[in-house]
């Protein structure tokens, strides 16, 4: 008898020595990690903007000032959750597994609604287990299966069972019930209602007839679409559309719907990107179409509930990513980056590790702590190449030589030990390119001798410069860099990618290469994350918009689901020149502006510091005082400041204190781990001018509109009229400007 329970007495021992290892690896080693989490979920931050100085003239009359303006915000998880088109476009997707467009769903909006809302509980566990389901407007058969077993790791496969539990809430949320109305309804479920609809049972509990619950579902559905078309109509739509020519090329009155739907595909093709990337160990953007489709990407289009063609847009979309980030930033952020660390590093080393940053591995993690490149001599793991043989699933195996030996000019050891300095360095790093932009005469109007020699001093005065600005044709010699890296890493990956699939056996080529399961079961995990986290964030929907429309999604929110009003404030002028349209002293007052690339790159290290900083477990000495000061970093990368003029000179009264609020967890309250840190926000200084609006006003209209001396009076210039220019000044005997 003994003998019996002894495996399983040895087993139990076992699973509690493993809970035992577990609980003490998280409640001893990792506790300050899960202490930090934990207290995180209750601790709250606050940031409250300070408003810049007034400028005014010597009679008090304001000048310049900062305003308070408004802008309409689209959010597409609080649009699916909350708007019937969404839901529905939701609830189809699910269902039939694939993407179903706003534009599909919107024709058939009410049938669709209340198909939905007509299935019982019972046919949706059903479609869980691998049933079918009968929605009257979407069917979707059983699985086919020889067993029971057969059928339920097809419907894991499929994710019937998280499907079905997203296909019940929108169902409730499209019924407008409340918290307390589904708990009830899963209580009469629980009871044996199992067979009887959503619809019914949400009219019995709200005591309406089903013909009532049915009337009452329609009018909302048709209500909240007719809302989208009154919204459609208020907003300022610019003339070039709200994204590429999307908005322009459709009809006044018909521009939301396709804009919601953009949005929704570039929020699903962002989740794609952190899936990819938890999966993978690199960005999908630094990949062309032809790699990604390379890889066996089943596990990414079932996690989205996306078809092939959904998951071949996506590739053809991120194919082209790279060259569209290097045109809209990627060039522009390489320039800065060459820019900062002149105490560390020459000039032509500063460009040579621009480029290098760009294509190295983990830059992420270096820019949080470092504001320059690292030293170009010590790059030697590039993105991608490194990462994917220590990625890809057991028994593809990459011959070594296939991804460590040197891809760019930069990791050999012959410039590296060359001692070339200047742009004869420069020229080295990247003569192909350069020899090429020298034949092709893309770059400037260079003559064809010594050329690409120019094109290397060129690069290296825009990192000597210490201005941090620099001219179109600068950035698109850069982007000629990248562009020309980016072909390299591409014809390196698929010699890599080629190797690795001799290594598979020939029946599992056809699918593709895989990652290994543990890091696809990883991307899988943080899935709900991304999706939440993606969709959540706000886009900015047409032009500033009127009173009216601000008053009406702010009072009426709940009819306007995803839509939100934000503020800011915006630096603007009070008083407009004799011509209407110029601001009356503008050269001399001057404007803000927002902080330059550079400046934002350089403070980077210290926002990391900050953000770390926030979420300690316990504040050592002066790590308070700290966080305080480190706030003027943050709000220095979003603060306008004083540009030109004026507002330049006058800047540091001008510029105020951005306010700041920690509050207490509950964990930090009960155990006394950090005091509530508060700084109160102070608003900037008003500057008072000796300068008098109407002198100025006057002064200015005298030389936008001279009177021409009467007949016989003086000779006068006829050419200066036609072009007038000059300069009045008037000013007090103690020398206070009143005009100029």
């Amino acid at each position: 008898m003994l003998r019996r329970f002894v495996p399983l007495l040895v087993l139990l021992g076992l699973s509690i020595a493993v809970l035992l290892a577990r609980l003490w690896d998280i409640q001893i080693v990792q506790h300050e990690v899960w202490s930090t989490e934990a207290v995180n979920l209750v601790r709250s931050y606050g940031v409250e903007p300070y408003v810049r100085g007034a400028l005014r003239d010597r009679n008090g009359q304001l000048i310049a000032r900062d305003q308070e303006v408004y802008s309409l915000e689209f959010v597409w998880r609080d649009f699916r959750r909350g708007h019937p088109l969404g839901q529905v476009a939701m609830m189809r997707s699910l269902t039939l597994m694939r993407p179903v467009g706003l534009d599909e769903a919107r024709p058939t909006l009410g049938d669709a609604a209340l198909s939905y809302a007509s299935l019982t509980p019972d046919a949706i566990e059903a479609f869980a287990k691998g049933g079918e389901l009968d929605a009257v407007i979407d069917y979707v058969p059983a699985l086919a299966a020889t067993s029971s077993e057969d059928r339920r790791d097809a419907a894991l496969a499929q994710r019937r069972g998280p499907r079905a539990g997203d296909l019940r809430y929108y169902i409730t949320r499209m019924l407008r019930l409340s918290p307390r109305q589904v708990k009830s309804i899963a209580e009469r479920i629980e009871d044996g209602a199992g067979g009887v609809s959503y619809l019914e049972l949400a009219a019995s509990i709200r005591d309406l007839s089903l013909d009532e619950a049915r009337r009452s579902l329609w009018d909302d559905v048709i209500e909240a679409d007719a809302n989208l078309s009154r919204l459609d109509g208020l907003i300022e739509w610019s003339e070039e559309g709200e994204s590429g020519d999307l908005a322009a090329a459709v009809a006044a009155g018909h521009r939301l719907v396709p804009l919601i739907e953009e949005r929704r595909r570039a929020v699903d093709d962002d989740t794609a990107d952190a899936l990819f990337r938890v999966a993978a160990g690199f960005s999908s953007m630094k990949v062309s179409a032809e790699i990604l489709r390379r890889f066996d990407l089943r596990w990414l289009r079932a996690a989205l509930d996306w078809d092939e063609r959904r998951l071949f847009e996506w590739q053809e979309r991120r194919g082209a990513a790279f060259g569209e980030a290097v045109q809209s930033w990627m060039a522009g952020t390489t320039i800065a980056r060459a820019k900062i660390g002149d105490d560390v590093m020459w000039a032509s080393d500063r460009v040579i590790a621009a480029f290098a940053h760009a294509f190295r591995v983990n830059a992420e993690s270096w820019v949080r702590e470092n504001a320059a490149a690292q030293d170009w001599r010590q790059v030697d793991d590039l993105d991608v190449v490194s990462i994917l043989p220590g990625r890809l699933s057991v028994g593809t195996e990459i011959p070594e030589t296939e991804y460590t030996a040197p891809l760019y000019s930069f990791q050999t050891l012959g410039l590296r030990t060359a001692g070339l300095e200047g742009p004869e360095l420069v020229l080295a790093a990247f003569e192909d390119t350069l020899a090429r932009l020298a034949r092709s005469g893309k770059i400037g109007d260079l003559d064809h001798r010594n050329t690409a020699k120019k094109l290397a001093g060129m690069l290296t005065r825009v990192a000597e410069r210490t201005s941090e600005e620099w001219s179109p044709l600068e950035e698109k010699l850069f982007a000629e860099l990248l562009y020309d890296g980016y072909e390299k890493l591409q014809v390196r990956l698929r010699d890599v990618l080629d190797a690795a699939s001799e290594a598979v056996p020939e029946g599992g080529r056809a699918a593709g290469l895989t990652f290994a399961a543990p890091f696809v079961e990883k991307a899988l995990e943080t899935r709900r994350y991304a999706i939440r986290d993606r969709g959540a964030r706000a886009r900015v929907v047409g032009g500033e918009p009127s009173t009216d429309l601000v008053l009406l999604v702010t009072r009426y929110s709940k009819d306007f689901a995803g839509f939100r009003v934000a503020s800011k404030t915006r630096r603007v002028p009070m008083v407009m020149g004799p011509d209407g349209e110029t601001p009356l002293a503008s050269k001399l007052i001057g404007a803000v502006r927002s902080p330059l690339l550079v400046e934002i790159m350089q403070l980077a290290p210290s926002l990391e510091e900050l953000t770390e900083l926030k979420r300690k477990y316990k504040l050592k000495e002066g790590e308070r005082d700290r966080v305080v000061s480190l706030m003027n970093a943050s709000a220095t990368a979003v603060d306008a400041i004083g540009g030109s003029g004026v507002e330049a000179w006058f800047d540091e009264e001008l510029s105020g204190k951005t306010g700041y609020n920690e509050v207490q967890g509950l964990q930090d309250r009960v155990e006394g781990n950090r005091e509530e840190i508060y700084r109160a926000k102070h608003d900037g200084e008003d500057v008072t001018l000796t300068l008098d609006i109407d002198l100025q006003m006057a002064a200015e209209y005298v030389l936008q509109n001279p009177e021409r001396p009467g007949p016989g009076e003086r000779d006068s210039d006829d050419l200066w009229f036609s072009y007038p220019v000059g300069a009045i000044v008037l000013a007090t005997v103690g020398g206070e400007i009143l005009a100029a």
